[in-house]
């Protein structure tokens, strides 16, 4: 390839790539991938059905990815500037102001959550079920409440096809108190997600990711898709 060739096709990456962010810019949407080589590896070893039939390696690499996000996503945290003493001198810091409250979507989140407690070690984790009712309407129940008013909020789903279980646990939380930010940590999303959650969820939002898969009804929802990941994680119920 010749070297305008190669700048003509840099240059198309990148004005495509910024369109994509612009196209979510009233909710931010961070698909950690691009820029982190060793995230693209652990979604090719989860996604390959010859390395999921072993469960633990499985669940370690699920745990990976959720302390990956809780990196990235810590951009969103609010840190104050402090000096501290060293054994030596002082330096200039920074710290956390407030550890945020993290949800899990259970049980496919639950590994998730605690990769991402491992860099928020003194977060207070909850729990959400999401279940269908008669009519085929999702309905959340949390269980260990978390006072969430004026706090930031993660909430760990991996796989957001619909988007509809996050939609439905947001609110669960946002009627036990309002939070100040919502930040939503996934290892797949889809285009469909990200719209329905834009549409339900007015609040400050963010959306961090592994992948954002297409949508394809029927087969777990994505397109290449994982499969159930709390069958993956923890066995198919019986």
């Amino acid at each position: 390839m010749k070297h305008w060739e190669t700048f003509v096709l840099k240059y198309f990456t990148h004005v495509i790539f910024q369109c994509q962010v612009r196209k979510y810019n009233y909710m931010n949407v961070i698909d950690i991938s691009q820029k982190n080589p060793i995230v693209r590896h652990y979604m090719a070893e989860i996604r390959d059905v010859d390395k999921q039939q072993y469960m633990c390696q499985f669940r370690r690499n699920i745990y990976k990815l959720g302390i990956l996000l809780a990196v990235e996503s810590s951009k969103e945290l609010d840190y104050q500037h402090k000096t501290i003493k060293t054994p030596f001198s002082k330096a200039n810091v920074d710290r956390l102001i407030d550890y945020p409250i993290i949800y899990s979507i259970i049980r496919a989140g639950i590994k998730l959550q605690e990769g991402v407690s491992v860099i928020y070690e003194d977060s207070l984790c909850g729990f959400s079920t999401c279940k269908k009712d008669c009519h085929g309407m999702r309905r959340a129940e949390l269980y260990t409440l978390c006072e969430t008013t004026n706090k930031i909020v993660f909430v760990c789903d991996p796989i957001a096809a619909t988007g509809n279980s996050i939609i439905e646990t947001v609110r669960a939380i946002e009627a036990n108190g309002m939070p100040s930010k919502i930040i939503i940590l996934n290892i797949i999303t889809t285009p469909l997600a990200i719209n329905n959650i834009q549409n339900a969820i007015k609040e400050s939002t963010s959306i961090y990711t592994c992948a954002i898969d297409d949508f394809t009804k029927g087969i777990r929802g994505t397109m290449p898709g994982l499969g159930d990941v709390g069958d993956l994680l923890y066995g198919k119920n019986k």
